[in-house]
């Protein structure tokens, strides 16, 4: 049995292996463990069974952390439709469900928006920085007519924060301050360019960006190389790490 993983934070070469084809001398199933990066437009060649766990982490706001999190929760129904549809897709296929029919006929037909669930400020900042000079459509962002509402206190939030931030003149306005025309151009999160330029400002700009890369990285920090010297090398390096 070859087994390979399949998941967003792989290098792509190890993602590419999920689609190689199999030497029929060596293995007679190939079994792959993916996450719901498997959902949308992947096709494999020759999967013929999916199961199906039902759950799945999404990101989620937590207003008592002030921050976005992954929560473990239970997949849409259009999500299950989508990874019974990874099986069969160049010969007959089945999908075994490790939940019950009552659970999916609970499910919420699609997840709600990415703007309804996690934090919003990014999202803000981006329309306050294109509504900048539109006086002609709208000058308050919270007169816009959204195609689902992000609620008021969610917007409120968010207003507040880039106003403590610096972004806004005031937390009553949806006029940016230079600071916040320049976030918006950096399309990060606010809170990471807001420290940005006042690790510039402060001159620990080089500093500033490798906490930064090593605080908000996903993957690991020391990845599986392709040749044995660099896994020793990685391996030294986290030995040291490890010492101090």
């Amino acid at each position: 049995v070859f087994f390979e993983s399949l998941d967003g934070s792989l290098d792509p070469d190890e993602q590419n292996k999920a689609f190689q084809k199999l030497d029929a001398s060596r293995y007679r199933r190939k079994v792959v463990v993916s996450t719901n990066i498997a959902e949308t437009s992947v096709t494999i060649d020759g999967i013929g069974v999916v199961i199906d766990c039902g759950l799945a982490k999404q990101a989620r706001y937590d207003s008592s952390k002030d921050a976005t999190v992954l929560k473990v929760e239970f997949i849409a129904k259009s999500s299950a439709k989508q990874r019974a549809g990874r099986a069969g897709r160049t010969a007959a296929g089945d999908c075994y469900r490790l939940y019950s029919r009552e659970q999916f006929e609970d499910m919420k037909d699609d997840h709600p928006a990415e703007l309804l669930r996690s934090d919003a400020t990014a999202a803000i900042l981006s329309m306050l920085w294109h509504i900048q000079g539109r006086e002609d459509w709208i000058t308050d962002i919270r007169e816009y007519p959204f195609i689902e509402h992000p609620g008021e206190d969610r917007l409120n939030r968010a207003l507040s924060t880039l106003y403590y931030l610096e972004a806004l003149e005031n937390d009553q306005s949806s006029n940016l301050t230079e600071m916040g025309k320049n976030m918006a151009k950096m399309q990060q999160s606010p809170k990471i360019s807001s420290i940005l330029f006042r690790a510039q400002e402060g001159g620990i700009l080089n500093m500033t960006c490798l906490a930064l890369s090593m605080a908000s990285g996903s993957g690991r920090l020391f990845k599986k190389a392709k040749h044995t010297d660099a896994n020793k090398f990685s391996q030294r390096a986290r030995a040291k790490l490890g010492k101090g």
